[in-house]
């Protein structure tokens, strides 16, 4: 996680009780993968204050937008080469990873980017 230490912030009580309650939430759905990741997309879009946020499963050699909230709602479905964007990175190095301009940085799937509005993003790989 190099980088991020200066951005990480003091989770506040909210916040807290945000995330207790987000983890008791995950507990009822039990085995319904689908609810899981649908209530963790959008929780945490709105814990973080973010404008969007998704959750991508890797089937094959592409990463698929399994669950998405706020302005990447109408992205469900999307696939992208895990070789060309920068949560394929993230995987591959184990790290969260910070896009600042996806104008300006390489490791993005620029085309996708631009498709979806977005210009910056924070990813991180989430493994059993």
């Amino acid at each position: 996680m190099r980088g991020l230490a200066s951005s990480y912030k003091i989770l506040s009580k909210s916040d807290l009780w945000s995330l207790l309650l987000l983890q008791n939430d995950i507990y009822r759905e039990g085995l319904n993968l689908e609810r899981v990741i649908t209530i963790v997309t959008e929780r945490t879009n709105e814990i973080v204050g973010a404008d969007g946020a998704v959750i991508e499963l890797i089937e094959k050699d592409e990463l698929v937008y399994r669950a998405v909230a706020g302005v990447a709602g109408n992205t469900l479905g999307l696939r992208l080469k895990v070789s060309s964007s920068l949560s394929g990175i993230a995987i591959e190095q184990g790290e969260i990873l910070v896009c600042d301009d996806s104008e300006i940085d390489p490791r993005v799937n620029l085309e996708a980017c631009r498709k979806e509005g977005l210009r910056s993003m924070i990813v991180a790989p989430i493994s059993p």
